[in-house]
């Protein structure tokens, strides 16, 4: 509907693609990072473990998300190929449900 008005002119265009994907990942994002407070109150049982179960926590989540990338971007897309690497990834998370 506003895309033709603006595909012209790309200052516009830029913008709307901005807010557009702003949008789209607000709710995911916002719901997300809702959820870290939820998990250090359930892995601190004291006010003193704050800082270690805290660094815990989030070291695990980017090594497992570091480790992700590696594996799918540098060996599963050039050994085995982008649509084998995309059907994996698709693959463990409708697993998880």
């Amino acid at each position: 509907m506003v895309y033709p008005t603006v595909n012209g002119l790309p200052p516009f265009l830029f913008t709307l693609r901005f807010l557009g994907v702003a949008v789209v990942l607000f709710i995911p994002t916002f719901l997300m990072g809702g959820t870290l407070p939820i998990w250090f109150a359930a892995f601190t049982q004291k006010s003193g473990e704050l800082g270690g179960r805290v660094s815990q926590l989030v070291l695990g989540q980017y090594s497992r998300s570091g480790s992700r990338t590696l594996i799918s971007g540098f060996i599963l897309a050039s050994h085995v190929g982008l649509r084998f690497t995309i059907s994996c990834a698709v693959a463990m998370i409708s697993s998880r449900d």
